[in-house]
């Protein structure tokens, strides 16, 4: 007996040997990514200075689930039916974006005394869009589509997405650099936090 027998030695292995397994499973993934940020930076005087920041992060994934049709090995329980045949796409886009700006701006009102005021604003978007479809049993080999199949076919598609905008402003009063007095409120705003709370106040 060898490996070509499914009722025979398996060469060491409880269930079936390496080959067999991969002639029955397929699976692999594609996947595609693009990250990019750009900033202005910008001083316009020696007191005022601002920085803008945006940010894109995008992800396109296919995952991908073939078993093909093996006659030959649906005798083994081992593989409790998936050598009949089983076909499943998975697609998956996520975005997430980003927008930061800071500024600040500083006053010696006396030789001992300085001031920044500080302020600016963040927004983070991601959005996620899925799509599967899948099916199993293929009447004869050679088929791959998921159209192909003739049992336990369905699909699914989910999408959501949220944002969060947020503001700031600091005011810092330093005594020669040595001694900090800081005070700072935060406004968010996420559509996470749902219809009954309007905003976050730090």
């Amino acid at each position: 007996t060898g490996p070509s027998d499914p009722n025979g030695w398996h060469h060491g292995f409880f269930s079936g040997v390496p080959a067999q397994y991969d002639s029955v499973y397929k699976l692999w993934q594609d996947l595609n990514r693009f990250t990019a940020s750009a900033t202005i930076d910008n001083t316009p005087t020696n007191w005022f200075h601002h920085k803008l920041t945006l940010g894109i992060d995008r992800t396109d994934e296919g995952n991908n689930y073939y078993y093909p049709r093996n006659d030959n090995l649906n005798k083994l329980s081992s593989f409790s039916g998936d050598a009949l045949g089983y076909r499943e796409l998975d697609q998956n886009s996520i975005t997430y974006r980003t927008i930061d700006y800071a500024a600040n701006a500083t006053w010696n009102p006396t030789s001992s005394i300085r001031t920044v005021t500080s302020g600016g604003a963040q927004y983070y978007h991601d959005a996620t869009n899925s799509l599967g479809a899948w099916g199993s049993v293929f009447p004869f080999p050679g088929l791959e589509s998921v159209n192909a199949t003739t049992q336990n076919k369905n699909q699914s598609q989910d999408f959501f997405d949220d944002a969060t905008l947020g503001y700031y402003l600091q005011e810092e009063l330093g005594w020669r650099e040595r001694l900090f007095l800081t005070a700072a409120v935060r406004w968010d705003n996420s559509s996470a936090f749902g219809q009954n709370v309007n905003k976050v106040v730090y």
